[in-house]
């Protein structure tokens, strides 16, 4: 039989306690910490929901396209440093460079009739960092000029702005035998090709210059070609040519020191700063040539661009300060057109540039 200590054993076995449940109050602490943990990540989650449907709906700064110009800006210039288009050139990116808070930097690279820099500025990635300072050489002559180019006016550029438009000038030394455009084309045809005269390279608009009017007088020059305007003027200077022509931008200091001699421009009026000196019409010829100074981009710029710079350009060119100092008062005209303007300009005059070079037969390949 079982003893009586067995029939009085506990009912739990206090060698296997249960575990202890929680009080009342306890099991409410428990909770609310619980529910605060959630609720804590929940408000986290929902932040940064929220933050990111912001970030998508709305593009950050540092991703948004950046305002032009945000660096430096690159001016190529086809003609060596010292002639007008350069002086020019560096008096436009002075201003550009003030007004855009940028550094607008010119780049010379002089040598055949620009189509060193045409070739730089063509293969450019376009976007609106090269520019190129180019006059009506590169952009309309060269094509009739030459045979093959390794550019296309056409399909590499995109037009912004003409600047300004400069008639030439017949100069000769001060101190030399020729006073008018008379007796320069008499001497000429005592000793046809005796009479020498330099130009800014071969087919520049010097040279033309220079055909067109032995065509139109029925004299013979020799053409000597330099690798830009102020080098051909250093020549002339030094007895090494007989004239040059060329525009009035850079000779107006030699014109007031009497060391050179305007025989005539090439304009159909007379250059209202200028008036003393006759055109080649009042001599009897009937020669009428202006050289373009524009700004061009390499062809696949954004249109934005291309109008904010012709914008800015505009704006330089034609403020009186300006116009008046760096444009007028040598003798040039300030043209300041519109992208289109500029566009349609290059359609009407390409016809005439073809027939002048067709008629005073230069072929430079």
């Amino acid at each position: 039989m079982p003893s009586i200590h067995s029939l009085h054993k506990p009912l739990i076995d206090h060698t296997h306690p249960r575990p202890v449940s929680p009080m009342p109050g306890e099991f409410l602490k428990i909770g609310s910490d619980r529910f605060a943990a959630m609720t804590r990540c929940l408000a986290g989650m929902a932040r940064r929901a929220v933050l990111l449907a912001f970030c998508v709906a709305i593009p950050l700064p540092s991703l948004a396209a950046e305002p032009y110009p945000s660096q430096p800006v690159r001016l190529v210039v086809g003609w060596a440093a010292g002639g007008y288009t350069d002086i020019l050139a560096r008096s436009l990116a002075a201003r550009l460079t003030a007004s855009w808070k940028t550094q607008v930097v010119v780049d010379n690279k002089p040598g055949a009739s620009e189509i060193v820099a045409a070739s730089l500025v063509a293969n450019a990635k376009p976007d609106g960092y090269t520019l190129f300072f180019v006059t009506d050489q590169a952009l309309l002559a060269n094509e009739f000029l030459y045979s093959r180019l390794p550019y296309s006016s056409a399909k590499n550029f995109a037009p912004v702005t003409r600047i300004a438009t400069a008639p030439a000038a017949i100069l000769v030394r001060a101190d030399g035998p020729y006073h008018t455009l008379r007796e320069l084309v008499e001497a000429a045809k005592r000793a046809p090709g005796r009479i020498t005269y330099g130009s800014n390279g071969p087919g520049s608009q010097g040279h033309l210059i220079g055909n067109w009017f032995a065509e139109k007088a029925g004299i013979e020059f020799t053409h000597v070609p330099y690798k830009g305007g102020a080098p051909a003027i250093q020549a002339l200077l030094a007895g090494e040519v007989d004239m040059v022509p060329t525009g009035l931008g850079s000779v107006g200091a030699h014109l007031k020191a009497n060391k050179l001699r305007a025989l005539a421009v090439t304009s159909p009026k007379r250059i209202p700063t200028m008036p003393e000196i006759p055109t080649f019409i009042d001599a009897g010829y009937d020669v009428d040539v202006q050289v373009m100074f524009a700004l061009v981009a390499p062809k696949e710029t954004d249109a934005k661009v291309i109008m904010k710079i012709a914008h800015d350009v505009r704006e330089i060119i034609t403020e009186p300060g300006f116009a008046q100092q760096q444009i007028e008062r040598h003798g040039n005209f300030v043209v300041a057109d519109t992208p289109q303007e500029f566009v349609d300009f290059l359609t009407s005059d390409t016809p005439r540039v073809r027939a002048r070079i067709a008629a005073a037969k230069v072929k430079l390949d």
